[in-house]
């Protein structure tokens, strides 16, 4: 069922199922709606720039988001740096906690001979900073003390390399978490945390013993071929790298067959953490008859 309408904006007579229709198209329908929430117009003036201009919101100070911001920054560096008290305001806030109503009152507390003796003795020799045993309203005066030049150093500051000693420089904020120049430095540091003594797979230095003199490439060599050149835990083939022998009991001077088995780089890797566990591993029964067989058929072809 079509409906007639007359649309409130252009006043075009139209036809349309839903009979909660207004406007004959969404441009009159947001005309409309412009038209029906239009509120009244407010007139400013621009503590910025100075300039008269309106707007419909009441709660609106300046003509622009620049002279916003602008304003904004005027009014927090005017808290920063304090204001002017009048007065009358000073003379009240004197009353206020003069005498008996400051909490401090009749608390003086002073330093013991000792006390003055041992500071006395720290600080002799020491060079004393200008601003030294002056009033920092003085010092506010003369524009000799700045709140942030003290407290606050510059964005961007130098720092010495704790492994090259070279100098760099560093943002304010990665002062504390930045030690080194470059990556390198960086990894050379962190390499040396961990040899020796002070890694945490660290066996009393076993890799420093020797290997016996008949442990060398051909012996390695005949190893290798009776394993078929293949991996015996993940099965790969050797491709090019060649396959590691690797000692079960991790006696380097036990160099018998039955103590020897071919690994591949990744699964040697593997082995080199929680040794007892890898012993077991392929000193069980079945591991070692496999193996035995498996070195038979190589023998006999």
């Amino acid at each position: 069922m079509l409906y007639t309408f007359t649309c409130p904006v252009c006043n075009i007579s139209f036809t349309h199922k839903d009979k909660r229709t207004l406007c004959c198209s969404r441009k009159c329908a947001n005309l409309y709606l412009s038209q029906l929430f239009k509120g009244e117009i407010h007139t400013f003036v621009c503590p910025v720039c100075g300039i008269t201009f309106t707007h419909k919101d009441k709660r609106r100070l300046c003509c622009s988001a620049k002279c916003g911001h602008m304003h904004c920054a005027k009014q927090l560096t005017g808290r920063i740096r304090g204001k002017v008290h009048t007065e009358e305001f000073k003379k009240m806030m004197h009353d206020r906690m003069a005498g008996i109503n400051n909490p401090r009152f009749g608390k003086h507390f002073k330093h013991t001979e000792e006390t003055r003796r041992l500071l006395s003795i720290n600080s002799k020799g020491k060079s004393k900073p200008p601003s030294f045993g002056r009033k920092i309203s003085q010092l506010h005066k003369e524009g000799h003390y700045d709140y942030k030049a003290m407290h606050i150093p510059a964005k961007i500051r130098h720092r010495e390399c704790a492994m090259c000693h070279a100098d760099f420089i560093v943002k304010r904020s990665n002062y504390w978490r930045i030690k080194y120049c470059s990556d390198i430095c960086r990894n050379k540091a962190r390499s040396m945390h961990k040899i020796g003594n002070q890694n945490g797979q660290w066996q009393g230095g076993k890799s420093f013993e020797p290997y016996s003199p008949e442990f060398n490439k051909i012996f390695k060599e005949s190893i290798r071929q009776l394993d078929n050149y293949k991996c015996q835990m993940c099965h790969i083939n050797q491709n090019g790298k060649r396959l590691h022998v690797h000692h079960i009991d991790y006696d380097k001077l036990n160099n018998k067959i039955e103590n020897l088995i071919v690994l591949c780089n990744s699964c040697h890797s593997q082995t080199m953490i929680n040794r007892e566990y890898w012993i077991q591993y392929f000193n069980s029964p079945h591991r070692k008859l496999l193996r035995k067989s498996r070195r038979w058929l190589m023998t006999m072809i």
